[in-house]
């Protein structure tokens, strides 16, 4: 490891990362037309003292898979729930939670529904008239 220039956060955010390179690519571009991703993500790496893009993304993603990582990516979904109310969100990582607690809510009303329905079904199978309390209560008043 190199003597870095910059220092990765605690958690960082591998999109964050790649746009940094693209970036870079692009004013690497202006001085080298011929410049490539790979050459501007070396060049991200090796500002934050990494040998290479590989071993900077595998420290990325040990940081991310950390008790600190887990946090930061609930903390993310949770904002972007409540900023966007879980609409057109850029976090790649966060699509599949909203997809999921979707699904989840859905499959929880049916049953919901099912439940409710077969109550009524077994009490009607059952012998139970839901006239039989009214009827009695009319009959007491008179």
């Amino acid at each position: 490891m190199t003597k870095p220039k910059r220092t990765l956060p605690p958690v960082p955010h591998p999109d964050h990362l790649r746009k940094q390179a693209k970036a870079r690519l692009a004013d690497m571009r202006r001085t080298m037309p011929s410049a490539r991703l790979a050459d501007a993500q070396h060049r991200v790496a090796s500002d934050y003292g990494y040998a290479g893009w590989a071993a900077l993304q595998a420290e990325v993603t040990r940081r991310c898979a950390g008790p600190a990582g887990r946090r930061a990516f609930v903390r993310r979904v949770h904002l972007a729930l409540m900023t966007r109310g879980g609409a057109d969100t850029d976090d790649d990582e966060t699509q599949p939670v909203f997809v999921r607690a979707g699904a989840v809510a859905q499959i929880a009303f049916l049953l919901a529904v099912l439940a409710g329905v077969g109550t009524v079904i077994a009490m009607i199978g059952g012998g139970w008239s839901f006239a039989a309390p009214l009827s009695a209560h009319h009959r007491a008043a008179r």
